[in-house]
């Protein structure tokens, strides 16, 4: 693979879409060989040939396209496979994209990128695990989109919040993210872009979140006490959750 690659905005598309839809495969054959590949699948054959179109590009090869029926959900898919072990390393730890459902992550160097990478990041992320919904209540589409990974869905959270959306047909600003888990997989966030309403623009744009469970923990050790002035409240990193420092 080449030593060099430039962050353009088909680069944080396709590390979008292999967010939602591709898989990292690293298994050791009973041969005692390893077997790695990269895949990337989509009932959208155009999505599938923009991913070969910039591989084959980098590679200098010239990979087919797979189409195999899902039995599952009854249609045709397309299937784009690369078998390399150092762009399984690429992905994986060098962008940092992680790999299974639950695994991914958004690479750390998107965040601090351009508004056109973050939002070709999300562009490809939304064509693979979003869609687009129309409520019968409003004139407004909404963003929607589910992940089994934490990390991810912080991520995107982030990245959601960082970028304009326009307006609604009311004119009220699209920037609110609610995010709640789904009753039938409990582990699966759902997040959701929507127009703010004057209430949570007031609130900085904070929604409430359920508390799933409190626990005692046993520990002996230091124990760090976090003051920012003047309100005392800052962000948790790990799930952008709005916290406060003890109360002692």
């Amino acid at each position: 693979i080449p030593r060099f690659w430039t962050l353009t905005t088909e680069l944080a598309w396709i590390l979008g879409f292999y967010c939602a839809e591709g898989s990292a495969t690293d298994l050791l054959t009973k041969s005692g060989s390893r077997k790695c590949i990269i895949s990337f699948g989509s009932q959208d054959r155009f999505v599938i040939e923009r991913v070969k179109n910039y591989f084959d590009f980098m590679l200098g090869a010239d990979l087919k396209i797979i189409t195999s029926f899902d039995k599952r959900i009854n249609k045709e898919m397309f299937y784009y496979r690369i078998q390399r072990i150092s762009l399984v390393a690429l992905l994986v730890y060098g962008f940092g994209c992680g790999k299974g459902s639950s695994g991914k992550k958004v690479p750390s160097f998107i965040y601090s990128s351009e508004d056109k990478i973050r939002r070709a990041f999300l562009e490809g992320y939304l064509i693979g695990d979003g869609n687009s919904t129309k409520d019968k209540r409003y004139h407004t589409h909404f963003i929607r989109c589910d992940t089994n990974s934490k990390d991810l869905a912080c991520g995107l959270d982030y990245l959601f919040k960082s970028l304009e959306h326009g307006e609604t047909y009311f004119g009220m600003k699209i920037k609110h993210v609610g995010w709640r888990y789904r009753a039938d997989k409990s582990l699966i966030s759902s997040l959701r872009v929507q127009g703010a309403k004057h209430s949570y623009l007031e609130r900085g744009n904070v929604c409430a979140a359920r508390i799933k469970e409190i626990k005692k923990e046993h520990y002996c050790g230091p124990v760090y006490d976090l003051e920012i002035s003047p309100y005392h409240n800052f962000v948790d990193a790990e799930g952008l959750i709005l916290v406060h420092n003890t109360d002692s």
